[in-house]
């Protein structure tokens, strides 16, 4: 039996220390990630396995300008980026008040 594994952890680059918000966030968004996370099925049937980094930013409540700053292959690239893409605005309605917020997300793929 196969076991699909994707584990996700965010870091916010833009966050001060008196902004209680930002960690509360992470959890959030972090948690949707991880609930949603989906593991593509042709990347399954190769076994392909590995961590795709992304950042990407969250200006006026939207998730925008999504970089793969290290990616293992198309399949799994893209893969991470829907998943940020799908980010609802429920989620991320806190950083709406702000202007702007910059993450990095390791998206671990692996196959166990």
């Amino acid at each position: 039996m196969k076991t699909i594994v994707v584990l996700i952890a965010l870091f916010s680059l833009t966050a001060s220390l008196a902004n209680e918000g930002i960690p509360k966030k992470r959890n959030t968004i972090s948690s949707w990630l991880t609930e949603n996370a989906v593991y593509p099925s042709a990347a399954v049937e190769s076994r392909e396995e590995g961590t795709v980094y992304l950042s990407f930013e969250i200006i006026n409540g939207q998730v925008q300008n999504i970089v793969v700053l290290e990616g293992v292959s198309k399949v799994l690239d893209e893969a991470a980026i829907e998943m940020v893409k799908k980010i609802p605005a429920s989620e991320l309605q806190e950083d709406a008040e702000t202007e702007k917020n910059k993450y990095i997300i390791p998206i671990k793929f692996e196959i166990k």
